[in-house]
C-alpha cells in the first residue's frame, strides 16, 4: 500500500447493514402488532355454567379500543421508522394488556372454574410484548453501534 493512498471509507456498508437490521426488527414489531390487532377480535374470557357459554373479545371491553388506536399508532410509527415513539406506545399497549390479564386472572380464580381466559388474552398478551421487545433490540442495537 502506498503511504500516499487514503483508506476506503466503510461507513456507508456498515451503516445499510446497521438499518437493514433495524427495519427487520420492525418488521418483527409490526408482524406481533397485526396478530394483536387480529387477537383483540376473538374470544378474550370465557364463562360456561350449566350448559351455556358466553364469551367476550378484547375489543367489546373498555380498554379494547384503547388497545386497537395504541398498536395501530405503534405500527405507523415503526413502518416510518420512528422506533422510539412505537417503543413507547408498545410498552404502553403491554402495560395495560398485563393489567387486563391478571384482573382477568383474579376472576378466574375466584370463579371456580366457570370463567376462563380467552385465545385472545394469551395471544394480546404475547403480541404486545414482542412488539415492545423487538423495537426495544432494535433501537439498542442502533444506538451501541453508532
Amino acid at each position: 500500500m502506498n503511504n500516499n493512498q487514503v483508506p476506503q471509507n466503510t461507513d456507508k456498508g456498515l451503516k445499510n447493514i446497521l438499518l437493514g437490521t433495524q427495519m427487520q426488527k420492525n418488521t418483527i414489531a409490526i408482524i406481533a402488532g397485526v396478530v394483536g390487532i387480529i387477537s383483540l377480535f376473538l374470544p378474550y374470557a370465557k364463562a360456561q355454567a350449566f350448559g351455556f357459554s358466553q364469551s367476550v373479545s378484547y375489543i367489546q371491553t373498555g380498554n379494547g379500543i384503547v388497545l386497537l388506536i395504541l398498536i395501530l399508532i405503534a405500527m405507523g410509527a415503526y413502518i416510518v421508522r420512528r422506533g422510539g415513539i412505537g417503543f413507547i406506545l408498545s410498552a404502553i399497549a403491554a402495560l395495560l394488556t398485563i393489567v387486563d390479564f391478571m384482573s382477568i386472572a383474579s376472576v378466574v380464580q375466584d370463579s371456580y372454574g366457570i370463567a376462563s381466559h380467552g385465545m385472545g388474552a394469551y395471544l394480546a398478551v404475547i403480541a404486545t410484548i414482542a412488539m415492545t421487545v423487538a423495537a426495544f433490540i432494535g433501537a439498542n442495537s442502533i444506538i451501541n453501534n453508532k
